[in-house]
């Protein structure tokens, strides 16, 4: 039966993979905007320690804020409306903004690696041809590299835990308990 022939391996998998996010990292992420609010939370999380409780909207008009911000800060879509993200994902925002600033590829280029990880944890434990089903999934791959959505980071932190749980029970939580906090806060903090 042909499906059940392995006729690519592991390697050949994330390399298809890693060219696949490449060739997204190339594209421009147009009509998307939620990378404005990722870079704005790291900057508040950089300065302030915390992002929760001020809506953007609260920096309007504020010399406080760099040069180099305001166009972030312009660009946030409901800044009247305090972050909903996690901590997991703030300190992740925040190591990014740290790194690179309010540079876009940078942010770009770190989730793209998470889920490139991903991507090599699920090849440790799938067949090649199954985990390429997600690896190669045009949708998955230009949803985190291009567009710039977490979805591949929270995944890689469930998959971890999973991971982790299966070898290592006492681990576990420290995967679980970071993807838990990223559910949406209903009431600011």
């Amino acid at each position: 039966m042909l499906w059940k022939v392995e006729v690519l391996g592991a390697n050949a998998i994330l390399a298809g993979a890693v060219i696949l996010h490449l060739i997204a990292l190339a594209g421009i992420p147009a009509f998307e905007d939620d990378h404005y609010r990722f870079i704005w939370d790291g900057w508040q999380v950089a300065t302030f320690g915390t992002p929760y409780g001020t809506p953007p909207s609260d920096f309007f008009g504020s010399d406080y804020v760099p040069a180099a911000l305001q166009s972030i800060l312009d660009g946030v879509n409901n800044p009247d409306v305090p972050t909903i993200y996690g901590p997991a994902l703030e300190l992740l925002f925040a190591g990014v903004y740290a790194l690179f600033g309010t540079e876009l590829m940078g942010l770009r280029l770190v989730f793209a690696g998470i889920n490139l990880l991903l991507i090599a944890m699920m090849l440790r434990r799938f067949a090649p041809e199954k985990a390429a089903l997600f690896a190669w999934n045009p949708l998955a791959v230009s949803e985190v590299a291009l567009h710039v959505h977490p979805d591949g980071v929270i995944a890689a932190m469930l998959f971890g835990g999973v991971m982790l749980l299966r070898r290592q029970p006492w681990l576990a939580g420290g995967r679980f308990g970071p993807l838990l906090q990223q559910l949406p806060c209903p009431f600011p903090i």
